[in-house]
This record gives structure tokens, C-alpha cells and sequence, in this order.
């Protein structure tokens, strides 16, 4: 049994792992529930350089387009299906485009890595109610399991006791019908500014209910420098 104060040592490693790193790559996928209630699934590929350059594609495994979201110095850019890339105002509206396409992915561990995203938008750098729930072997490599919270949202997170670094986590999140609404509306209209097809977008609904979504995320090919 791992008491709190240990648990909160260790969530401080896997902070500093992340903040304190020079470069950061990985690859993943993201299982998530989709605007049809069904079950659907993102392969991503994160890169990352201090102190200005960061890469973060992706495609739903059920298509061959490539999307992304990057910047190199000052200038942020998105791209997705196929279309040319559009230059954001800031990183923060960049990343913001993403998220909602992205199933989140775009904002877990690049919330880690990157000030302006950790300081804008709700993230796992803010877990809180933190507690050791078990240790696991991934891939031959153990792993402590630690459950918390960000606002409503609750998180399980997989670290590896070998680099401190996520090798998965699990987001439970809970939204009120009206942000469901909202989320729905402005995914709705940045899908439609970028030319996805209408069959990835969430349908307007008559009345919105209050949701439960879960989102599941995988990090393979895990490197720091």
C-alpha cells in the first residue's frame, strides 16, 4: 500500500518528468465514445522540442487522412482532411481547434509539456483527491495505477516505475446538458469550417442530456530527451 504522501511524490516525478524534458516523442490511440454513441478510435503521434516546436497528427483509424496541428517558433497552424493548413491566432486557439476532433488526446500529455496549454485549459497537471489504486505490469514493466480528479472528471492514470512516463489513461468525463450543447455546437461548427464530412460530426439534438463519456488513451514508443 502506497500512503499519500508517497503518492504525491510520485505524481510530482511524473509532473517534472514531463516539464523538465528537452524533447518528448510518442505514439498512441485514444478509444473513445463517438457523436453516433458508438465506440470509435484515433491513432495520434506526438513530437515535441523545446523551447517552440511541437507536432501532433492523427488520424481515426477508419481513414487514411492525416490531420495535425503544429507550430515552429511563433506561428501555430491546423490541418485537417486534406485541406490546406490554416494559421492560428495562438497556440491556445490551435490547440482548441483540435481537442474536440481529437477526443482530447491533443491535450493530455501536451498539457505536461507545454506552459501555455497547462495554464488554459483543464488538464491532468490538476488532479487532485490523488490516491495509489495498484501496481500492474505493462509490457513487462510495472506500473503504478493512480486514480484522481479534475473538477467532475475522473482519472486513472497508468505510470511506468521505469521513466515516470503515462503509459495509459483512462478520463471519465461529466457534462450538464447545456455544456454538452455547447461542445456539440462548436465542434459542429469548426467541422464545418474545415470540410469534415457530416457523418464525423455530432447531430443537433432537440434536447440535450447530461453525459457520460469515456475516453481511453494508450501511449506507445515512449521517448525523452
Amino acid at each position: 500500500m502506497v500512503s499519500s504522501m508517497q503518492t504525491d511524490q510520485l505524481f510530482k516525478l511524473v509532473i517534472e518528468r514531463y516539464s523538465k524534458c528537452h524533447s518528448y516523442e510518442d505514439r498512441g490511440r485514444v478509444e473513445f465514445d463517438g457523436p453516433n454513441g458508438l465506440r470509435d478510435s484515433i491513432s495520434f503521434q506526438t513530437r515535441f522540442r523545446r523551447p517552440n516546436q511541437f507536432r501532433f497528427e492523427w488520424k481515426r483509424d477508419s481513414s487514411d487522412q492525416l490531420n495535425a496541428v503544429w507550430w515552429d517558433k511563433e506561428k501555430a497552424y491546423i490541418c485537417m482532411d486534406d485541406n490546406k493548413p490554416e494559421e492560428e491566432n495562438s497556440r491556445e486557439l490551435a490547440i482548441a481547434g483540435a481537442t474536440g476532433v481529437t477526443a482530447r488526446a491533443v491535450v493530455q500529455i501536451p498539457s505536461l509539456l507545454i506552459p501555455e496549454i497547462r495554464s488554459r485549459i483543464p488538464n491532468i497537471s490538476n488532479l487532485t483527491d490523488r490516491r495509489w489504486a495498484e501496481s500492474v505490469l505493462v509490457d513487462n514493466c510495472t506500473c503504478h495505477a493512480l486514480l484522481g480528479w479534475v473538477g467532475h472528471d475522473r482519472y486513472r492514470l497508468l505510470v511506468s516505475e521505469g521513466d515516470w512516463s503515462i503509459r495509459a489513461i483512462e478520463e471519465e468525463l461529466v457534462l450538464t446538458a447545456k455544456e454538452a450543447q455547447y461542445y456539440d455546437e462548436l465542434i459542429r461548427t469548426y467541422g464545418k469550417k474545415q470540410g469534415l464530412d457530416e457523418d464525423l460530426l455530432p447531430k443537433p439534438q432537440a434536447q440535450y442530456e447530461a453525459l457520460h463519456l469515456l475516453n481511453n488513451y494508450f501511449y506507445d514508443e515512449i521517448r525523452f530527451a
